[in-house]
């Protein structure tokens, strides 16, 4: 009887083998939409239910009437939390995935830590622009454009950072 032949299905890695730095970009940009998606629809659930505590209302009319009967205090409160959960989510999201690129990234590091967040941020700003642009507009895309921008990229690249601090201890 012939011995089993076995085909081998993983090859090991050479030892100086790596990926080159600007795959990080990419993968740290897919990884830090596939969180980004699910931390901000949790946060809106989380607004949504503050909100309604709030502001009730059965219908658009009771809802409005409701909300310009508070406070303006309070209705900048309730404004801000639209506006900090997501910005919340997204600073996770990129946090996480610069952390993973600045540890795991070899020669990768803050830089594409960075570009990874600013890549996931340039899809989310080009995607939300057709609706954002009709009822809000430019200036206000733009504006949010910016902060999205620049939280995603300062947030992956003090991550990327803190990730390359911990390759060197090993």
């Amino acid at each position: 009887m012939a011995a089993k032949r076995r085909l081998p299905v993983l090859q090991p890695k050479e030892a100086g083998e790596e990926r080159p730095p600007w795959q990080w970009i990419g993968i740290g940009g897919l990884l830090t939409i596939a969180l980004w998606l699910p931390l901000s629809m949790l946060a809106g659930v989380v607004a949504a239910r503050i909100f309604a505590r709030y502001v009730p209302g059965n219908d658009e009319a009771s809802t409005l009437a409701a909300y310009e009967a508070l406070p303006p205090g309070k209705r900048m409160l309730l404004g801000a939390l639209m506006v900090v959960g997501p910005l919340v989510a997204l600073s996770v999201a990129a946090l996480t995935s610069g952390l993973v690129v600045g540890r795991f990234g070899g020669r990768a590091g803050k830089r594409e830590a960075a570009l990874g967040g600013l890549l996931a941020a340039t899809l989310a700003v080009v995607a939300s622009a057709p609706n954002m642009l009709v009822e809000a507009g430019a200036l206000d895309w733009l504006l949010t454009s910016a902060v999205v921008l620049g939280v995603a990229a300062l947030t992956g690249y003090l991550s990327g950072a803190g990730g390359e601090k911990l390759r060197r201890r090993g």
